[in-house]
């Protein structure tokens, strides 16, 4: 079995076969993020010409015989600091607290017996 020699910081004894792999996975990678880049860029150059073209958030359109249907738009997300939220809204916290399944499935075992009735 011919193994990898250390040109190219291959590691010693390695199997070149699998150099060969490693190497390879390593192309693909660098392959993927450039895709992703292109991606995003391209994404943001159609948000920005479906938004001044005034086009609906949800656009049904055939391209080369294809059909697509591309939606478009904003999307808020809030973060917020639970502990310093408490704290200012005091007793007010729990008149305004709405369904969290973020939180419900951080506290699952806690939930679980609340819910048995109804799951």
């Amino acid at each position: 079995m011919e193994t990898a020699d250390r040109r190219d910081g291959a590691a010693a004894g390695m199997p070149e076969e699998t150099a060969r792999a490693l190497r390879r996975y390593v192309e693909i990678q660098r392959e993927v993020f450039q895709l992703e880049e292109e991606k995003a860029r391209l994404r943001e150059q159609l948000v920005r010409a479906l938004g001044e073209a005034g086009a609906p958030g949800m656009w049904n359109v055939t391209l080369d015989s294809i059909p697509l249907v591309v939606h478009h738009g904003t999307r808020s997300s809030v973060r917020y600091d639970e502990g310093l939220l408490k704290e200012r809204l005091g007793e007010r916290y729990r008149e305004i607290l709405e369904i969290d399944g973020v939180k419900i499935r951080k506290n699952r075992e806690l939930v679980r017996p609340l819910l048995a009735s109804v799951i």
